[in-house]
């Protein structure tokens, strides 16, 4: 009894609140699409002067990635040099973010290319990356990408569309951010 009272008092505090909050509807926040008259440059993260994206290719061929379980208090990379190293970084969340995983799952299966370009291999490295986040969508639309960008070359050409291919899903990810930013700022422009 006591429980029902306090559930009842609970309702009727709570539809207190409710009825003394501000009510509006979407049509009064005066929302229009955002018109993009003019292409807003955006670079990428600088610190300390140097430019980086959340994983690239290094001058010694190796992918790197920023350590985001290291942010925000210490900028630190890690060198992603086998397909194991990948599925190591998503696992344990060294990489973090949806496109991010996703780029690295994408980098995953070129790593794994250029150790064995095989239809085999590929299909065990797709396994293996995918059974290191099942449910991540990105994750899984990108191994289903790089898989079939790969299935339509001959093993011998599967390292460089690999790491191509990988770099384009990077690279879409980065225009997608930018266009978010974009909209947003028209948005908040008003």
């Amino acid at each position: 009894m006591a429980a029902a009272a306090g559930c009842q008092a609970g309702g009727a505090m709570r539809a207190a609140v409710a009825s003394s909050a501000p009510s509006f509807t979407v049509s009064d926040l005066n929302l229009r699409p955002a018109r993009v008259t003019r292409r807003i440059e955006v670079e990428p993260l600088r610190v300390s002067g140097t430019h980086y994206r959340t994983i690239w290719i290094a001058e010694s061929g190796t992918v790197r990635a920023i350590d985001q379980s290291r942010l925000p208090f210490e900028l630190a990379t890690i060198d992603l040099e086998t397909l194991a190293d990948a599925a190591q970084a998503i696992k344990t969340m060294v990489v973090r973010g949806a496109p991010l995983i996703g780029a690295t799952a994408a980098y995953g299966m070129a790593l794994a290319a250029r150790s064995n370009p095989s239809d085999a291999h590929l299909a065990e490295a797709a396994r293996t990356l995918q059974a290191t986040r099942p449910t991540a969508i990105n994750l899984l639309w990108a191994l289903t990408r790089m898989r079939t960008v790969l299935a339509e070359v001959q093993p011998k050409e599967r390292v460089d569309v690999a790491f191509r291919e990988a770099a384009a899903i990077c690279d879409a990810d980065v225009e997608r951010c930018r266009l978010i930013g974009v909209h947003g700022l028209e948005l908040i422009r008003g």
